[in-house]
């Protein structure tokens, strides 16, 4: 009987066991290369977000002593006797400046 998938004496169960047992390692070869560049790519992320953060930490550790000057101004608390209307400006201009 002369079928379509024999090939001298195998069948076509065999040479599918063949090509599943050759694709697998193949496939699974592929996959740990994605996962690893996946796994890279979120690992630069995090550092880019931990620079990020402790930039924006830095920014906020110089901006508070300006805003707490302008908060007792104008909430008439802490130290807003002592600041004359010149220090409250400059509070402002220098709380502006690292902002903008």
């Amino acid at each position: 009987m002369q079928g379509m998938c024999t090939f001298a004496d195998a069948s076509c169960f065999e040479w599918l066991q063949l090509g599943v047992g050759v694709l697998t390692p193949l496939v699974l070869f592929c996959l740990g290369i994605y996962a690893k560049s996946f796994a890279d790519r979120m690992e630069d992320q995090r550092g880019l977000r931990d620079i990020e953060t402790a930039w924006r930490l830095e920014v906020v550790r110089s901006l508070l002593p300006h805003l707490n000057d302008m908060y007792c101004c104008f909430t008439y608390q802490g130290n807003w006797r002592s600041m004359s209307p010149d220090d409250a400006t400059a509070a402002k201009r220098e709380a502006d400046r690292l902002v903008l």
